[in-house]
């Protein structure tokens, strides 16, 4: 099985060099920026291709420009620093096949990633933080996002960003980037972090114009 692996950090590649070995797995190419990604997936045919959490929308943004109209049989997995229903709902929801969780041995994730090539392993997932309450009345589940700052925030909620990792890519405090993702889920309906990543992704957090998820 041919792997492609996507990750900007050097130590998460080497972990799954570690997990990928055997005569079921061969690395075939490692990408760690957009541009060699496009060039890998226009060039060469995989089997699987693992994306780090954090390049999840990167990957999915290169994936879908080449080939939103005829998708190969390409396993496309996101890799996890821990995993749950919720992350797993999330993942599912971005486009990807199944997601892997870093902090497992390496057997599981070996024969987890196996047993999906095969078509021997479909993810059950309960798409819980999706669907809307039952009380439509309490919350619209949509919200029009006219402020650039809470558009960046949401955008970066998933892609998988914490509140500090936003902060210093907005340059405010991660106190009041806590208070305005508090503020974004009151606005929205969405339950948590994850339901409002959700719901970006889905459409359903929107600004004046046009979707938000266009530029994800």
């Amino acid at each position: 099985m041919k792997a492609l692996i996507y990750d900007r950090r050097e130590n998460v590649i080497d972990w799954l060099r570690g997990v990928l070995v055997g005569p079921d797995f061969h690395i075939t190419a490692t990408a760690t920026d957009p541009v060699i990604l496009y060039n890998l997936l226009r060039g060469r045919q995989f089997d699987i291709a693992i994306s780090g959490a954090l390049e999840a929308c990167e990957f999915l943004d290169v994936y879908g420009s080449i080939y939103w109209k005829k998708p190969p049989s390409l396993k496309k997995v996101c890799l996890a620093a821990f995993t749950s229903e919720a992350t797993l709902d999330w993942a599912l929801q971005l486009g990807f096949d199944d997601l892997v969780d870093g902090a497992q041995a390496h057997e599981d994730t070996r024969q987890q990633l196996i047993d999906l090539v095969r078509g021997e392993r479909i993810p059950q997932t309960s798409h819980c933080v999706v669907e809307p309450p039952k009380d439509d009345s309490a919350h619209t589940i949509t919200i029009n996002l006219h402020d650039q700052i809470d558009r960046e925030i949401v955008r970066l909620i998933a892609r998988g960003h914490s509140d500090r990792e936003i902060a210093q890519c907005v340059f405010l405090s991660p106190q009041t980037i806590r208070n305005r993702v508090s503020r974004l889920l009151d606005r929205s309906g969405a339950r948590n972090r994850t339901h409002l990543a959700v719901l970006y992704v889905r459409g359903r957090v929107t600004d004046s114009s046009a979707h938000l998820d266009e530029s994800a």
